[in-house]
């Protein structure tokens, strides 16, 4: 997509987003996106998204990579928030000599805004800060073009880096509606030509292989991932944490033995080609269904908690 197109796509989905996605969908379904009365899954992840989650305090802080970490720790769950080294108001604060060997950076509002150094000693530190002030540059309008949550003031959060050589861990995206984790997206080998994803069955049998059914993305499967060692306690975190939404994807990370909180994902893909994949009978458009009930409460909650 040319700097152009992005601009111009950010720039309605700023103003009306409601259009841009009556537009997006159209383009990529052939046929009207429904937001009166939505039914597949990409229509209720727009209309949640749209119409609930943009106007709340509660998202804005679950997208915020730095806030996200003080939320969970006080809500008793910081033994599974990767350490930070730093937080940092700007990149003028990043020095070189404090950084470890080891670590990744992330713009706290921002999608596709990290980098992850392996080893200091291969780093191009003007390389590196250039990098971020970019990030910096187009972060205003990005956060204030992004459809979930209200925006916060961006900082820079330096933190420990999970897996090996290079490799980045296997990713467990838990698929819950109405506080009911239904599926489990594992994504392996991201950072290769050959990523895998498939969806599992909570009890770790094959669900689809999105290799055979978005071949252009994803590789096929040579064998099954290797289920997670902690799988039991990640569904019961993935439950706990999803309990008020009508729909979320909390990712985990299960490295050498101790599960890492990734991130709350409130819509996966955009919204737009999403996987109606079919779980226990249902599509996933089924599954989710419209009950705001509880949100609202912890949406409250969330405020009250703001304020204090």
């Amino acid at each position: 997509m040319s700097y152009l197109k992005k601009k111009i796509e950010l720039l309605l989905l700023w103003i009306a987003p409601k259009i841009y996605f009556e537009i997006k969908y159209r383009v990529i379904y052939g046929k009207k996106c429904n937001l009166k009365q939505p039914k597949t899954f990409s229509e209720k992840l727009i209309w949640l998204n749209t119409n609930v989650y943009n106007k709340s305090s509660l998202i804005a802080i679950l997208g915020d990579k730095a806030k996200v970490k003080e939320y969970l720790n006080n809500l008793g769950y910081g033994e599974y928030v990767i350490p930070n080294y730093f937080v940092y108001q700007s990149p003028d604060e990043i020095e070189l000599s404090s950084l470890p060997n080891q670590f990744a950076l992330k713009l706290s509002v921002g999608c596709g805004t990290n980098y992850v150094c392996f080893d200091k000693n291969n780093l191009n530190y003007e390389e590196l800060l250039s990098r971020v002030n970019q990030w910096i540059k187009v972060g205003f309008f990005e956060r204030n073009a992004r459809f979930v949550g209200k925006p916060h003031k961006e900082v820079i959060v330096c933190e420990k880096v999970i897996g090996k050589d290079y490799i980045a861990p296997v990713d467990y995206k838990f698929y819950c509606f109405n506080g009911k984790p239904m599926a489990i997206l594992c994504v392996s080998e991201r950072n290769t030509d050959t990523k895998h994803g498939c969806f599992m069955s909570l009890d770790w049998n094959l669900i689809e292989d999105l290799g055979e059914s978005h071949p252009k993305k994803y590789a096929k499967l040579l064998e099954l991932p290797e289920k997670p060692m902690n799988l039991n306690r990640m569904v019961s975190i993935s439950q706990e944490l999803s309990a008020p939404f009508p729909f979320m994807r909390i990712d985990l990370y299960d490295v050498d033995g101790e599960i890492r909180f990734g991130e709350f994902t409130m819509a996966p893909g955009g919204c737009i080609g999403v996987s109606e994949t079919i779980v226990d009978g249902k599509s996933m458009g089924d599954l989710l269904e419209l009950n705001l009930e509880e949100f609202y409460k912890a949406e409250n909650e969330a405020v009250e908690w703001i304020n204090n």
